[in-house]
């Protein structure tokens, strides 16, 4: 009668070290899927690059011209986006840039920013250089 006893402990601590062993050993990897993403940026800025000033559009002192800049966002969501302006040239401090500094385009959709530079009375002539770039 002992040595039945005994043995059921024992068949019991073998069943439990080799029921997980088994189940272990019977998962294993069929096949690894592999994908490549590639991020486009969803932001999109039109004009790109304009030339005011240029012969048949001149800009004198004291002027002011208004370009109207489209923002447009392929993407699905809402981008909050970030406008900074760097000026450069003879005097830029002779020339004010203003625009929306912060603005949300819809996802799927554009929105329209208008770039006011206006020169002083003061500025001094010559080829000025203004980015305003964008960020998210």
């Amino acid at each position: 009668m002992r040595r039945k006893i005994f043995g059921v402990p024992i068949i019991a601590v073998l069943v439990a070290v080799f029921i997980p062993i088994a189940i272990a050993a019977a998962a294993y990897t069929i096949v690894t899927m592999l994908g490549t993403y590639t991020v486009t940026e969803p932001i999109g800025v039109s004009p790109s690059s304009w030339n005011i000033g240029s012969p048949g559009s001149e800009f004198y002192a004291g002027e002011t011209n208004i370009t109207p800049v489209t923002l447009t966002n392929s993407g699905t969501q809402d981008i909050d986006i970030t406008m900074i302006e760097t000026i450069t040239g003879p005097s830029p401090s002779e020339l004010t840039v203003t625009f929306p500094k912060n603005i949300t385009v819809s996802g799927g959709g554009s929105a329209v920013v208008n770039v006011s530079v206006e020169a002083t009375q003061s500025i001094v002539p010559g080829e000025y250089t203004i980015s305003v770039a964008t960020s998210r």
